[in-house]
């Protein structure tokens, strides 16, 4: 690419080469627009003053200076700032940035459950000023957010849950691709508060959050013995889906988390 300038007055350019007769109107000011640059490869910036003033000034005589502008490296970041579940989609929003994206334009939302992919969307990359501040020299970097909501069927949700940030070449999000990949989230967490015994009744009260529920609404409490042989099962149909104060804040990837206690009165078998 190349473009002609118009030079402008750098007053700090003739105090510093007062030799030079041209230094006070030596300064330039140029956009050559988005360029395809290419991770790995080399790149100068050529700055040409010529007797021509057609195209580049190739045609004339002419005197060069070249700025090297280094390599290209494969430099990627990324942040997810949150994820969130709301019944069968993955809310994910965060941003990507990598000079992958000169040659790989096309962001993709993976989600996985134990490695396996459950649902992907297309990003649609956003401004983040603050992202392009401190990586100024990565692509586009303040241009790297996103916020997507990733269909998901929630009864795949049972293990531990994963996103895959990509750039790739294809529209459809294969094709040649670079990936980064988030830490694990939890799908299913829960804690007994207290349980005590009154005659043959067994007072609980706890919270249980599980990803899969919007799928699998039965709530069931079954008990064991040690070795786990169970001894009897009950349906749990009033005292739950209460609120319970922070598990949503701990664990906000499950949908049912805000509302995931439950206080509840049994009936133990004889």
């Amino acid at each position: 690419a190349s473009q002609a300038v118009t030079n402008t007055t750098r007053n700090n350019v003739a105090r510093a080469y007062p030799e030079i007769i041209t230094a006070a109107q030596s300064g330039f000011n140029a956009d050559l627009g988005a360029q395809s640059l290419i991770v790995g490869h080399d790149y100068a910036l050529v700055s040409r003053y010529s007797t021509s003033n057609t195209g580049n000034g190739g045609a004339g005589n002419y005197q060069d200076y070249w700025f090297d502008l280094g390599r290209v490296d494969a430099q990627s970041h990324s942040w997810i700032d949150s994820l969130t579940q709301d019944g069968s989609h993955i809310h994910v929003s965060g941003w990507l940035s990598s000079n992958w994206r000169t040659t790989r334009p096309y962001g993709y939302v993976i989600v996985l459950n134990n490695g396996a992919e459950v649902g992907r969307a297309r990003i649609t990359f956003t401004a983040r000023p603050d992202v392009g501040r401190v990586y100024p020299t990565v692509y586009d970097s303040a241009n790297s957010g996103f916020s997507v909501d990733v269909p998901v069927d929630a009864a795949r949700l049972t293990g531990q849950m994963s996103v895959i940030l990509r750039l790739t070449d294809d529209p459809a999000g294969n094709g040649n691709y670079v990936d980064q990949r988030s830490s694990n989230y939890t799908t299913n967490a829960g804690w007994i508060d207290s349980m005590r015994g009154n005659g043959d009744q067994l007072i609980i009260s706890g919270w249980h959050a599980a990803s899969a529920r919007p799928a699998m609404p039965a709530h069931v409490m079954i008990f064991t013995d040690m070795n786990g042989h169970e001894l009897w099962r009950t349906e749990i149909t009033n005292g739950d889906n209460l609120d319970h104060g922070g598990v949503a804040q701990a664990y906000p990837q499950i949908g049912n988390a805000a509302n995931s206690g439950f206080n509840v009165t049994l009936t133990m078998p004889t």
